[in-house]
Protein backbone atom coordinates (compact mmCIF):
# COMPACT_ATOMS: atom_id res chain seq x y z
CA UNK A 1 0.00 0.00 0.00
CA UNK A 2 1.18 3.68 -0.55
CA UNK A 3 1.61 5.96 1.97
CA UNK A 4 -1.33 8.09 2.45
CA UNK A 5 -0.27 11.88 1.24
CA UNK A 6 0.25 15.12 3.15
CA UNK A 7 -1.79 17.55 3.13
CA UNK A 8 0.07 19.97 1.05
CA UNK A 9 0.87 17.19 -1.57
CA UNK A 10 -2.51 16.27 -2.10
CA UNK A 11 -3.26 20.12 -3.04
CA UNK A 12 -0.45 20.61 -5.35
CA UNK A 13 -1.87 17.08 -7.14
CA UNK A 14 -5.38 18.30 -6.84
CA UNK A 15 -4.28 21.60 -8.36
CA UNK A 16 -2.37 20.18 -11.14
CA UNK A 17 -5.30 18.11 -12.32
CA UNK A 18 -7.26 20.94 -12.26
CA UNK A 19 -5.06 22.42 -14.54
CA UNK A 20 -4.57 19.78 -17.02
CA UNK A 21 -9.04 19.26 -17.11
CA UNK A 22 -8.52 23.21 -17.94
CA UNK A 23 -6.19 22.63 -20.53
CA UNK A 24 -8.19 20.11 -22.08
CA UNK A 25 -11.25 21.88 -21.94
CA UNK A 26 -9.95 24.69 -23.51
CA UNK A 27 -8.33 22.76 -26.28
CA UNK A 28 -11.60 20.77 -27.10
CA UNK A 29 -13.25 24.35 -27.22
CA UNK A 30 -10.55 25.56 -30.18
CA UNK A 31 -11.09 22.45 -31.99
CA UNK A 32 -15.05 22.70 -31.96
CA UNK A 33 -15.04 26.20 -32.86
CA UNK A 34 -12.56 25.25 -36.09
CA UNK A 35 -14.68 22.43 -37.21
CA UNK A 36 -17.74 24.72 -36.85
CA UNK A 37 -16.58 26.90 -38.81
CA UNK A 38 -14.79 24.47 -41.45
CA UNK A 39 -18.99 23.22 -42.08
CA UNK A 40 -19.75 26.49 -41.71
CA UNK A 41 -18.42 27.55 -44.80
CA UNK A 42 -18.59 24.12 -46.67
CA UNK A 43 -16.03 21.44 -47.92
CA UNK A 44 -14.14 22.35 -50.80
CA UNK A 45 -14.45 19.07 -53.10
CA UNK A 46 -11.88 19.58 -55.87
CA UNK A 47 -13.54 17.00 -57.91
CA UNK A 48 -16.74 17.88 -59.42
CA UNK A 49 -19.26 15.65 -60.23
CA UNK A 50 -19.06 15.87 -64.03
CA UNK A 51 -15.41 15.43 -63.63
CA UNK A 52 -15.95 11.88 -61.99
CA UNK A 53 -18.74 11.03 -64.25
CA UNK A 54 -16.52 11.25 -67.46
CA UNK A 55 -14.08 9.14 -65.60
CA UNK A 56 -11.16 11.63 -65.69
CA UNK A 57 -7.47 10.48 -63.87
CA UNK A 58 -6.90 12.75 -60.83
CA UNK A 59 -8.40 16.37 -60.02
CA UNK A 60 -9.78 18.95 -61.94
CA UNK A 61 -7.19 22.16 -62.06
CA UNK A 62 -8.26 25.29 -60.89
CA UNK A 63 -8.40 26.76 -64.07
CA UNK A 64 -11.14 23.83 -64.58
CA UNK A 65 -13.52 24.74 -61.66
CA UNK A 66 -13.33 28.02 -61.34
CA UNK A 67 -15.12 30.34 -63.34
CA UNK A 68 -13.92 33.56 -62.44
CA UNK A 69 -10.12 32.42 -62.69
CA UNK A 70 -10.15 30.68 -66.15
CA UNK A 71 -12.24 34.16 -67.46
CA UNK A 72 -9.87 36.18 -65.79
CA UNK A 73 -6.87 34.22 -68.05
CA UNK A 74 -8.95 34.30 -71.02
CA UNK A 75 -8.54 37.37 -71.35
CA UNK A 76 -5.20 37.69 -70.70
CA UNK A 77 -3.40 34.69 -72.09
CA UNK A 78 -3.35 36.22 -75.59
CA UNK A 79 -1.66 39.67 -74.72
CA UNK A 80 1.10 38.62 -71.66
CA UNK A 81 3.32 35.32 -71.49
CA UNK A 82 2.50 32.82 -69.34
CA UNK A 83 5.11 34.20 -66.25
CA UNK A 84 2.94 37.99 -66.89
CA UNK A 85 -0.84 36.22 -66.32
CA UNK A 86 0.16 33.98 -63.28
CA UNK A 87 2.02 37.24 -61.79
CA UNK A 88 -1.60 38.55 -62.54
CA UNK A 89 -3.72 36.46 -61.16
CA UNK A 90 -1.26 36.47 -57.60
CA UNK A 91 -2.16 40.17 -57.53
CA UNK A 92 -5.73 39.65 -58.14
CA UNK A 93 -6.86 36.51 -56.23
CA UNK A 94 -5.95 35.07 -52.78
CA UNK A 95 -2.92 32.13 -52.85
CA UNK A 96 -5.65 29.52 -52.39
CA UNK A 97 -6.90 30.59 -56.16
CA UNK A 98 -3.44 31.55 -57.17
CA UNK A 99 -2.02 28.77 -59.59
CA UNK A 100 1.34 28.21 -60.97
CA UNK A 101 3.13 28.26 -64.64
CA UNK A 102 3.39 24.25 -65.26
CA UNK A 103 -0.55 24.54 -64.19
CA UNK A 104 -1.55 27.02 -66.55
CA UNK A 105 1.13 25.28 -69.54
CA UNK A 106 -0.96 21.91 -68.92
CA UNK A 107 -4.36 23.79 -68.47
CA UNK A 108 -3.25 25.50 -72.00
CA UNK A 109 -2.46 22.82 -73.73
CA UNK A 110 -5.11 20.92 -73.08
CA UNK A 111 -7.93 22.84 -72.90
CA UNK A 112 -7.45 26.58 -72.97
CA UNK A 113 -6.08 27.07 -76.39
CA UNK A 114 -9.65 25.26 -77.61
CA UNK A 115 -11.59 27.86 -75.51
CA UNK A 116 -10.07 31.09 -76.72
CA UNK A 117 -11.23 29.40 -80.42
CA UNK A 118 -14.81 28.70 -79.46
CA UNK A 119 -14.95 32.13 -77.59
CA UNK A 120 -13.14 34.15 -80.91
CA UNK A 121 -16.23 32.93 -82.90
CA UNK A 122 -19.06 35.00 -83.02
CA UNK A 123 -22.46 33.86 -83.11
CA UNK A 124 -23.56 34.46 -86.80
CA UNK A 125 -26.97 33.31 -88.19
CA UNK A 126 -26.45 30.67 -90.97
CA UNK A 127 -27.46 31.96 -94.28
CA UNK A 128 -30.81 29.58 -94.90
Amino acid sequence: MTAPMPHAEAMDEAERIAHLAAQITTSAQALSNTLSKGLQRGLEVPVSGEYRRLHLPGNPSKLTTDDELRTFVLDRIELMTFDQVVSAVAKVFPPARQISRSALHRWWHRTGKHAIRHRAQPDVPSRS
